[in-house]
């Protein structure tokens, strides 16, 4: 019993790891409920048998267990094969079913350990309380082992180990419940005979889907996987191409004249998490002063950085060719410290070896919170590839509600700023948020006029925006004017700004942003934000999902626009929590409450013939 609860807590921790590689880590929300749908069908199955429990109850008991530990490999096996999608989910009909298949896939070994723990209460229910503290006590330590292991294996290797722990109950159980020897061996001997091929059949790897980022990094000539390092938040990739050249820069000036030098793809789950980019040890690439996050290294001199959200490293290199006279780079990954300082630090210079640079493994949000440290720069950089179909809507977002924003500017020296860049996205809605967001956070830091400690700087696929925790004088406002003017950036926004400043280089039919900042910092920000087709109000800690902007009312109109321009403009993360949520009532009443009904609709029946012929 101590076996089986370690073996299926640790198996429902684990398949949360396991979607977030095969698939998007959305599906990972679903794991709690297709856990509870294994147990609640296990509750109907033995309701119905117990007539039949006391003559079979070796049988079952073994026979169950048997159904967790092969279901456990070969259940996650079948649904990684099925092709589903969730960004087609809204059009394509066949998903729905692919998700159902997934979902009653990935229960079945619920429903066979569930089955286990119940028939134990029921064989001994004199002694409950003896069960239950062993499948609590296994459970326990289940649930803290698995964490321990994927600091040292890979999720597809903690599943094979998972399911030989299960075998392993199974084996005990036999001689426990006193299977005839003979039986016992043969038992031992098929789960031996089985264990080769079963090893053979399934990928341990675990390969994500073709629409990750991983998957189309690899499918392109020259691609390889040269680095693979297992941690719990998240299995590290590093991409290297021979042929075809990495070439990542968003929001790079299209006059700079300057490319990115050989670079290195970074991964996290599959999904885009930047670059290393290489380095000589002397000087940074010159690409790096030409995206719009150097802004602040024109405005700032020598300044002391705080970069929240290390990446490869390229926000590093960034402050170091910027000047500065420290910096401070934290990462959530010890892994991915490790691999930088150590795998890759020929190829990026020695970059996180200089005295200068300190590289601190833990929350970003929380080094900020914690550290007593003034900065005279908090730079958050572009570390990853963008929400793709709205799926980013129901992630929390703590790095960029309205509690961290008091947090980092309460971390700033005299004079310092917050920079941030983000993706470009049409019509406005990103920056608009963090506009609304940072006006709000110095209001409440004291600031009598927000609108004159901000500055937007817009590309043609990225903006920044720059928080200074004083007002904004005239010679750093013509430094702004200068940067953008010399790299072609499209201003937004600064003190002072008119209306023929804006929208003159990546031109829009209107000026969207510089409007829609205007109104945010106006008198009547509320009803713009109100009347917004989108949701553009801040965030916070007790509702952070920074990356919800879809309003229930404007989908009909957004569904209606031609050529299906509006799908992508859709929240379907919240379409893909519903599309579960239908699925699992479904299989629910089909699983628990149904096989109930009609068995008490037998009973009454059979109940009723019985008295009429009395």
């Amino acid at each position: 019993m101590a076996l089986l609860s370690a073996s299926a807590l640790a198996y429902e921790i684990l398949l949360t790891r396991l979607f977030s590689l095969a698939h998007w880590h959305h599906l990972v929300s679903m794991i709690i409920s297709l856990a509870l749908l294994g147990y609640g069908a296990s509750g109907s199955f033995l309701s119905l048998m117990q007539n039949q429990l006391a003559r079979h109850f070796r049988s079952l008991f073994l026979g169950n267990a048997l159904l967790f530990a092969l279901g456990t490999v070969l259940g996650f096996e079948l649904a990684r094969q099925l092709p589903l999608n969730p960004l087609a989910l809204p059009w394509d009909g066949r998903q729905m079913l692919y998700l159902v298949a997934v979902y009653t896939l990935a229960a079945v070994p619920f429903f066979g350990a569930a089955n286990c723990i119940g028939l134990a209460l029921w064989r001994y229910r004199d002694r409950n309380h003896q069960v239950y503290a062993v499948d609590l006590a296994g459970a326990g330590l289940g649930a803290i082992g698995i964490i321990g292991l994927l600091h040292w294996l890979y999720p597809g290797a903690a599943l094979g180990l998972i399911a030989g722990v299960a075998a392993l109950a199974v084996l005990l159980a036999a001689w426990e419940l006193r299977l005839p020897r003979r039986r016992q061996l043969l038992l031992a001997l098929a789960l031996l005979l089985a264990a080769p091929p079963l090893y053979l059949a399934v990928d341990w790897q675990v390969p994500g889907a073709p629409y990750k980022d991983l998957s189309r990094s690899l499918s392109v000539a020259g691609a390889a996987q040269e680095t693979r390092v297992a941690d719990p938040l998240g299995v590290i990739s590093v991409v290297r191409n021979t042929q075809v050249p990495l070439r990542h820069a968003p929001g790079l000036s299209l006059s700079a004249g300057v490319s990115p030098p050989p670079q290195r793809g970074l991964f996290v789950d599959g999904d885009a998490a930047g670059t290393i980019t290489c380095f000589d040890g002397r000087t940074p690439p010159a690409f790096l002063a030409a995206l719009p996050s150097a802004l602040p290294y024109r405005l700032l001199e020598r300044p002391d950085v705080l970069v929240l959200g290390a990446g490869g490293g390229d926000s590093v290199l960034q402050a170091l060719g910027g000047d500065a006279r420290r910096i401070t780079a934290v990462t959530r990954h010890a892994p991915l410290a490790k691999l930088l300082r150590e795998k890759y630090r020929d190829f990026n210079g020695g970059l996180f070896l200089r005295p200068q640079v300190q590289l601190v493994t833990t929350d970003p949000r929380a080094y900020a919170e914690s550290t007593s440290q003034r900065f005279d720069l908090i730079q958050m950089n572009l570390v990853g590839g963008g929400g793709i179909g709205g799926l980013q809507s129901h992630d929390e977002a703590f790095d960029y509600t309205l509690e961290a924003f008091d947090a980092y500017l309460s971390r700033l020296a005299p004079g310092g700023m917050l920079a941030i860049t983000r993706w470009v996205q049409l019509p406005p809605r990103e920056s608009l948020r963090l506009v609304a967001t940072a006006r709000q956070a110095l209001a409440q830091a004291g600031a009598t006029n927000p609108a004159e400690h901000l500055v937007l700087v817009r590309t043609w696929k990225t903006f920044t925006l720059l928080v200074s925790k004083s007002p904004l004088q005239g010679r750093t406002v013509a430094a702004v004017r200068a940067f953008a003017r010399d790299l072609g950036f499209d201003l937004v926004w600064h003190p002072g700004i008119t209306a023929d400043e804006v929208n003159r280089y990546h031109r829009l039919d209107e000026p969207r942003f510089y409007t829609g900042v205007q109104a945010i910092l106006g008198p009547q920000r509320d009803d713009f934000i109100a009347g917004y087709p989108f949701h553009i109000e801040p965030v916070s800690d007790d509702r952070p999902y920074f990356h919800r902007f879809s309003r229930a009312s404007t989908v009909p109109e957004l569904l209606t626009l031609p050529a299906g321009s509006g799908f992508g403009q859709i929240d379907w993360g919240y379409g893909f929590l519903i599309a579960t949520l239908l699925q699992a009532l479904l299989l629910a009443v089909l699983l628990i409450i149904l096989p109930l009904v009609l068995a008490h609709g037998h009973h009454a029946g059979a109940l009723l013939r019985s008295r009429t012929l009395g």
